[in-house]
């Protein structure tokens, strides 16, 4: 009898553990954002950025920018509006582009801003990224 209650509770306390670990686990970044509407380079870094409309277009908002080195494919910065006009943000950082992502942040866009400025060099220098 003791041995079915301590079995039922380590099960509960495994299926409790298991659902906040889902609930807490980092947001995963898009994995297909379509193909970029537009490009920039930041020359004096190399810093490519390609830029993501919103579907239908909405010229007075981008949905989200990958800053990328050189004419690397994958990104080591990702930003991610969930609305046009959104004040919040998703950021995506991977550092060393294998493709899984090494940080994660939520961010007003002033907080942004104020961490790490609108400056593909400044991001990419705040990051560490080489």
């Amino acid at each position: 009898m003791y041995a079915k209650a301590g079995i039922a509770a380590v099960a509960l306390v495994a299926i409790v553990v298991l659902v906040a670990a889902l609930a807490w686990a980092p947001s995963q970044p898009p994995t297909d954002l379509g193909d970029p509407v537009a490009f920039g380079v930041a020359f004096l870094c190399g810093v490519v950025l390609k830029y993501y409309d919103y579907v239908p277009e909405d010229q007075n908002y981008w949905r989200a920018v990958s800053l990328h080195i050189d004419a690397e494919e994958q990104w080591f910065a990702l930003l991610v509006w969930p609305a046009p006009g959104a004040d919040e943000l998703e950021f995506w950082v991977d550092r060393d582009r294998d493709g899984v992502p090494d940080n994660y942040e939520r961010l007003t866009n002033s907080e942004f801003e104020t961490k790490y400025t609108w400056s593909a060099c400044t991001i990419m220098e705040r990051l560490g990224v080489r």
